[in-house]
């Protein structure tokens, strides 16, 4: 009686010569084939390091399977959104080519597209992760993130005296409404009743007198 297993070589016979250890071959030149560069990179003695190889590869390559899935998961998501997004850019243009009116108007219209998308983009990254945070974590973000933006602003200023007058700032700042302004625009007016609290995140904001000459420069951080 031939006295091999599959732990060590048969004592009685040739190792490469018997039935099982011919498969446990096969097997281990198709599983280097697939999650090595090739064959003969690692070199087990016998079927039982044949065998350890084996599951050992597999193992790293479910694991790293798993890390690209994740990653290709969150491309998905982004991809989708930037997606959604060009689509609505080509409706825009599809229109605006309807009318005769593909010119430095249509070039305008891109740009403004092109720079709401990205804003909108960053606000949902930051919603997104935020939300996947630990209370604690979330809250050392947003304390990074906010930067005493509102410490700035009078009404705010002895707030953070208060026990728990920083948390209240840091909740306020995660509320906060992201508002975008197409360039030369007109924010606000003399005489216009004040809507609410506005902070400069990104660009400038010019202040003009009434002759169209420029007063004041708003860069970010400044609020009115």
């Amino acid at each position: 009686r031939c006295g091999s297993s599959m732990y060590g070589p048969c004592p009685s016979c040739d190792e490469e010569h018997s039935l099982w250890h011919r498969y446990v071959l096969v097997i281990y030149f198709v599983n280097t084939i697939f999650t090595t560069v090739g064959f003969g990179d690692l070199s087990p003695r016998n079927s039982a390091e044949r065998l350890f190889t084996i599951v050992t590869l597999y193992t790293g390559t479910v694991m790293f399977a798993m890390i690209l899935s994740e990653v290709e998961n969150i491309i998905d998501y982004l991809r989708d959104f930037s997606r959604r997004h060009a689509y609505r850019l080509q409706d825009v243009r599809a229109f605006l080519r309807k009318g005769a009116r593909y010119n430095l108007l249509d070039e305008n219209v891109k740009d403004w597209i092109l720079f709401d998308g990205k804003v909108q983009t960053d606000k949902m990254i930051q919603k997104d992760c935020l939300a996947r945070l630990p209370y604690f974590h979330r809250k050392q973000v947003m304390d990074y993130l906010h930067n005493e933006k509102l410490h700035a602003v009078p009404i705010f200023a002895n707030l953070r005296k208060l026990p728990t007058g920083r948390d209240f700032l840091l909740q306020l700042f995660l509320h906060l409404q992201h508002q975008t302004f197409a360039p030369f625009r007109i924010c606000s007016q003399k005489g216009d009743v004040a809507d609410g609290l506005y902070i400069v995140r990104h660009g400038h904001l010019e202040i003009m007198e009434s002759n169209a000459s420029e007063h004041a420069f708003l860069s970010p951080g400044a609020f009115w």
